[in-house]
């Protein structure tokens, strides 16, 4: 059963800059850690299957392309913001597969990532210079009770 939804609102580390398109990666939510761990996030809740987070990212694709929702990236919620998002990718096992290294490794962590692609200007320019390494995420979601003995028996 599904909890009310609650506001949420944390920093999200930048991961990967694109300097010659002002785009800025960042892990939306972590279901398992580069050890495999999985951690809790900043309600205490987990959302361990990379499968449900795949599901929760591509909703919130059709929200936005539907209109359903807006969203922008900004520092701390300023008015107008001037990041745009350009990328949501959900890292499944299958996913990270397509990205494996040369040798063939292939990172433990999985989860959701998306993509801003910012404006020149003051932002823009904090985050190249790397005095801002995080943005500001913010949204509504309903969590339900953790399962943990199911998830391994499934994994």
């Amino acid at each position: 059963m599904a909890d009310a939804p609650t506001q949420v609102e944390r920093k999200i580390e930048i991961a990967k800059i694109d300097r010659a398109q002002r785009v800025v990666y960042a892990w939306a939510y972590v279901a398992r850690d580069d050890a495999g761990r999985i951690p809790e996030d900043v309600t205490g809740q987990v959302m361990a299957d990379p499968i449900e987070v795949e599901k929760m990212a591509h909703r919130f694709s059709r929200d936005i392309l539907s209109g359903a929702v807006q969203y922008a990236a900004d520092e701390m919620h300023e008015r107008p913001a001037n990041g745009q998002l350009v990328a949501t990718f959900p890292i499944t096992d299958e996913t990270a597969r397509l990205f494996a290294s040369d040798k063939g490794e292939v990172t433990k962590r999985r989860g959701w990532v998306v993509g801003f692609q910012f404006a020149p200007g003051r932002t823009w320019d904090r985050i190249a210079s790397g005095e801002l390494r995080e943005l500001s995420w913010k949204g509504r979601a309903a969590g339900r009770a953790f399962d943990a003995k199911r998830f391994e028996a499934a994994a």
